[in-house]
């Protein structure tokens, strides 16, 4: 996926309109309109603009990392006190993730056996 599909992608999973994010980020939407087309791209810091008010990371934007895309604000949230947490309770959200993880791989292989 390119960088205009995902912004595409994003803004509208955000609920903005390009009227939205230009009235966010005070970037002209026919500017918008033509980096969600490809026909340009914008600078590093227009980009970062773009991903603040979007609330996602310039790598998402950019295809570097398609995990921070996550499209629940109550977990991004949560996601967002993690470094204010010691590092006990960050090990134990860290196994947690993994036993789930691990719980849904056996699921779905017990499933393809059924």
């Amino acid at each position: 996926m390119d960088f205009g599909t995902r912004l595409a992608n994003a803004r509208k999973e955000k609920g903005f309109t390009q009227d939205d994010l230009e009235k966010a980020t005070g970037i002209n939407k026919r500017l918008i309109s033509r980096y969600e087309k490809n026909d340009t791209m914008p600078s590093i810091d227009v980009a970062r603009k773009l991903a603040t008010a979007l609330q996602v990371s310039l790598d998402y934007l950019t295809g570097l990392d398609y995990s921070l895309f996550i499209n629940d604000p109550e977990m991004t949230k949560l996601l967002k006190g993690y470094e204010q947490l010691k590092d006990e309770d960050k090990a134990v959200i860290k196994k947690m993730l993994k036993a789930f993880s691990f719980y849904s791989k056996i699921e779905e292989t017990q499933n393809n056996m059924a």
